[in-house]
């Protein structure tokens, strides 16, 4: 059911998008190179990427500062392409803030800060400079990492919170975010080492 919802949401947004800003769509950076196909398709099962990115906001940006497991100060230089320098407060959707909260920090400060990412997500109004979103990194060539959000919680790094979507992140993330709770999880890594699935529970009983 949550999958239908999230493909019926996404084709909804898509829809009213195109008849409400024909050929006024913002693009994403060139600089950033799209996913691969096998990581992201038309058949994803949480939704199609294309047919709502264009829809919210990608600023380039530095990390300055790491607040804590969860916020992150950006210093952003372009909007879409454009030349907009702001500085962010960044909070990172879908990670649970209370959960290995002191080791999401310690991960950030050594693989995040100083580092240029991507911000993709809309302030839930235009002035705002405190707003959740996806972290993409720009020069993700030292490591495997390339969103950050999705890195944490499919490594077990961090757990996933559910989050409402609208209008803030492209409504496929939240459904993206769980599935790597669920790979962690049956992987038994970081947090989940020492998980036990009610099903294994209930078979060691029988």
């Amino acid at each position: 059911m949550n999958i239908v919802r999230t493909y019926l949401r996404t084709l909804t947004i898509g829809i009213l998008a195109f008849f409400t800003f024909p050929g006024t769509f913002a693009q994403i950076p060139n600089s950033v190179s799209p996913k691969p196909e096998s990581q992201i398709s038309l058949g994803d099962e949480c939704g199609d990427p294309s047919v709502e990115s264009q829809l919210y906001a990608y600023r380039q940006a530095k990390v300055t500062r790491i607040l804590s497991s969860t916020e992150m100060r950006v210093k952003a230089f372009t909007r879409n392409g454009n030349v907009d320098v702001k500085n962010f407060t960044v909070r990172l959707v879908g990670i649970k803030p209370n959960t290995n909260a002191t080791q999401i920090k310690t991960f950030l400060i050594k693989n995040v800060l100083n580092r240029n990412v991507e911000i993709i997500g809309n302030p839930r109004k235009k002035k705002d400079t405190n707003y959740g979103a996806i972290v993409r990194f720009l020069d993700n060539s030292e490591d495997e990492m390339d969103e950050l959000n999705e890195h944490m919680i499919e490594t077990g790094v961090a757990g996933f919170m559910d989050f409402d979507s609208d209008n803030l992140v492209p409504f496929y993330w939240p459904c993206r975010l769980e599935k790597a709770q669920e790979r962690a999880r049956a992987a038994k890594l970081g947090i989940w080492v020492n998980f036990i699935s009610p099903e294994s529970t209930r078979k060691s009983s029988l």
